[in-house]
């Protein structure tokens, strides 16, 4: 009896609805990526939900978060689970058994145009944007980065680059994401 069930699952697994890759339409990614030098969690994370075109969740897909030359990147340290490719400026996780891949990602730097990508097996499901506690990117949460935040909380409340809570607006919430880095002084190694 063990046996049949155990056939049976296996074929219900590895028939039609579990084969294919992702179907980057079905796939939930959020807009933004939000990180910060510390690895503390911002929201929920950045998760990323991988569907094949059955709906199926895909298990065990390797998830990445692949950063362009030039523009924000993630640091060498990141939270266990989570591997950087340092040469590739590449952040990568398995997705779990309902195809979920959550980041806490140790990154610096920002970019409000869709410039990093992210696939899941080899397939592109989005393109995003990037906002640090490290602003400037330059590996420290420091005056530099708390000069630029004050202007953004005072003088222009909608610049995106200091929205972490993606509210719309730069606010006291804002405020608190960014302190935690700021007064722990908050340094990393960055990929080059």
């Amino acid at each position: 009896m063990r046996l049949l069930i155990a056939v049976t699952l296996f074929a219900l697994a590895s028939g039609p609805a579990a084969a294919g890759p992702p179907a980057p339409w079905l796939c939930s990614v959020p807009s933004v990526v939000v990180g910060n030098l510390s690895g503390q969690t911002i929201g929920d994370g950045f998760v990323v939900v991988v569907r094949r075109a059955s709906g199926a969740p895909f298990p065990g897909a390797y998830v990445q978060v692949i950063f362009p030359p030039g523009g924000p990147r993630p640091l060498v340290e990141q939270e266990p689970g989570t591997s950087v490719d340092c040469a590739t400026r590449t952040m990568t996780r398995l997705a779990d058994a309902d195809g979920v891949a959550v980041f806490h990602p140790r990154i610096a730097g920002h970019t409000e145009t869709d410039a990093v990508d992210v696939r899941a097996a080899g397939v592109l499901i989005r393109h995003v944007s990037v906002r640090s506690t490290d602003l400037d990117g330059n590996g420290a949460v420091d005056l530099i980065d708390f000069q630029r935040f004050a202007v953004n909380f005072l003088h222009a409340p909608t610049a995106p680059e200091t929205d972490y809570d993606q509210n719309g607006r730069t606010d006291a919430r804002d405020f608190d994401l960014f302190r935690r880095d700021f007064v722990a002084g908050a340094r990393g190694t960055l990929c080059p």
